[in-house]
């Protein structure tokens, strides 16, 4: 009985999760909406003293929907009823398009993204929103955590057993981890020390990053020392296979 209970309470929060992030998504686009607004006729209005706050407001926006995005995607995973959008796509202009996202926040922190991809990248048949937002979640981690640094990005396409493999490997210099939060790295929820936390460290997209992997027939490992940096490395089947439900 005590095990119903148990499932039944899971349940319970994981329908709470998914409709909180549905309910929370409207207007937190509407906040985003109108800032966006406010940005332009600021710069219109040459108001720069209004526009740091809007940016600020921006900025701030994004991160939260960003975590009701997470919160969403982990309700999902765990009512197994995240679906695989699978397509053929091109393998170096989705790097491209991701490189152009993340740039900006590079600039914040005075960080330089070096990549490097195989020339017979070539193809690969996945979904293509879950591996730009893995490949986003892995390279603003290492943003966060690097300051004035370089940051590598280092994409092959390798034969294993039989089938060919997409391998990504994401390299900071950045503070790295001791093997206590390594273990903890991909746990949702995970409480780090204050300190780590202060820049802005979030478990829960790791572990969507880790899950969304697994769910395409992939997974994700890191090595890291602490005060050297740490290597993030991505393995995707090059063909993944629809999941039985």
């Amino acid at each position: 009985r005590a095990k119903v209970q148990t499932r039944s309470a899971d349940q319970t929060k994981t329908q709470f999760l998914a409709n909180m992030g549905l309910e929370l998504r409207t207007p937190m686009n509407a906040i985003i909406g109108y800032t966006e607004m406010l940005q332009e006729d600021a710069k219109e209005l040459e108001q720069n003293e209004f526009l740091l706050d809007l940016q600020k407001i921006h900025g701030a926006s994004f991160h939260l929907l960003d975590l009701i995005n997470n919160l969403f995607d982990m309700s999902q995973i765990e009512s197994s009823q995240l679906d695989l959008y699978l397509e053929t796509f091109d393998i170096a202009p989705m790097i491209q398009d991701v490189v152009a996202t993340i740039s900006p926040l590079l600039e914040k922190r005075s960080n330089i993204l070096k990549v490097s991809c195989d020339p017979a990248l070539g193809t690969m048949s996945a979904d293509l929103t879950k591996v730009r937002q893995n490949l986003i979640n892995l390279l603003s981690n290492a943003n966060k955590f690097s300051r004035q640094s370089i940051i590598t990005l280092d994409v092959t396409r390798e034969p294993i057993d039989g089938a060919d493999w997409i391998i990504f490997h994401i390299v900071d210099q950045g503070i790295g981890m001791v093997k206590e939060q390594i273990e903890k790295l991909f746990q949702a929820f995970a409480q780090f020390e204050i300190e780590q936390m202060s820049k802005g460290n979030n478990s829960l997209s790791l572990a969507i990053t880790k899950q969304f992997c697994q769910i395409m027939g992939g997974d994700i490992f890191v090595e890291s020392q602490f005060g050297q940096g740490s290597t993030f490395t991505m393995r995707l089947p090059a063909q993944v296979t629809p999941v039985e439900k």
